[in-house]
């Protein structure tokens, strides 16, 4: 009954029924339609702090992120999260072989840096298209702001795809490190001679244990729910997605934990001022 449920939710049976019967005011009305419009842009992709830096950010809205939650649980507005990887067998594969050359876990989870061209991650994910094609992307971010300096896509998962990421590296800052997974190709004599010759010391995970390379593996995460990639009918459309998705994460996808800048925005502080805005 009515009465038993006030008294377990702690509430009076007239309080219940004057939130029952209150109306929304024109206001909240329209912040409402803005947080549906929102998520519906992004297809059902986006969860409640990205929805609320969209709104700040792009429509000036002052608005707390625990409004904008509440909102979107009331009218069931819930971002598709994405699956889990399975690294067993990866695991095993990798165990199989120990005659790889491994680098220490030198960030051991200490993705924190201030200085650009400091601290990179890398890796690389597969993408299966429309017509079962697969393409490999290799991308390396900066830990500094967040931005993605440089990537490349092949359709071989070979160590030619790593060494053109590679090769884009521009920004290289004394004592730099990259950090990576204990893949063959990041264990190969041709990627650790590349290092060798940028002045770039390696940093691996521990076998099994994605998240000590979170940064890339969360780019790669936000690409795939964000990116239509499997409509893709060829390799020249792929690139265009790629391309245009990774302008858009480093010019205009807000960070929630950077104070809700971009990449680029970040980057430009952090070279400007030498100190960190966050």
């Amino acid at each position: 009954s009515i009465n038993l449920l006030c008294k377990i939710a702690s509430v009076s049976k007239s309080g219940y029924y004057s939130w029952l019967n209150r109306k929304l005011s024109e206001k909240e009305i329209d912040i409402i339609n803005l947080i549906k419009q929102q998520y519906w842009e992004k297809q059902g992709k986006s969860g409640y702090r990205r929805i609320t830096m969209d709104l700040r950010r792009k429509l000036k809205l002052v608005i707390n992120h625990k409004k904008v939650q509440r909102i979107m649980r009331e009218y069931g507005l819930k971002a598709i999260i994405r699956k889990n990887n399975n690294c067993k067998n990866h695991v095993k594969a990798q165990r199989k072989s120990e005659n790889w050359t491994i680098a220490p876990n030198t960030l051991n989870g200490d993705f924190s840096s201030y200085q650009t061209g400091k601290i990179y991650s890398t890796d690389v994910t597969y993408l299966k298209l429309k017509n079962r094609k697969t393409y490999f992307l290799s991308a390396i971010k900066d830990l500094s702001s967040g931005e993605i300096s440089a990537y490349s896509i092949s359709d071989k998962h070979d160590i030619n795809l790593i060494l053109d990421t590679i090769n884009q590296l521009t920004e290289i800052s004394d004592n730099c490190i990259i950090h990576s997974d204990r893949g063959a190709l990041y264990s190969s004599f041709r990627y650790i001679q590349k290092l060798r010759e940028k002045g770039i010391t390696r940093s691996m995970s521990e076998a099994g244990k994605p998240t000590q390379n979170a940064p890339i593996e969360s780019f790669f995460g936000h690409l795939k729910d964000e990116v239509d990639y499997k409509k893709c009918n060829n390799f020249s459309e792929l690139k265009d997605k790629i391309d245009n998705y990774v302008y858009y994460y480093n010019t205009s996808r807000y960070q929630w934990n950077k104070k809700m800048l971009t990449p680029i925005e970040v980057k430009e502080y952090l070279l400007s001022y030498n100190s960190c805005p966050f």
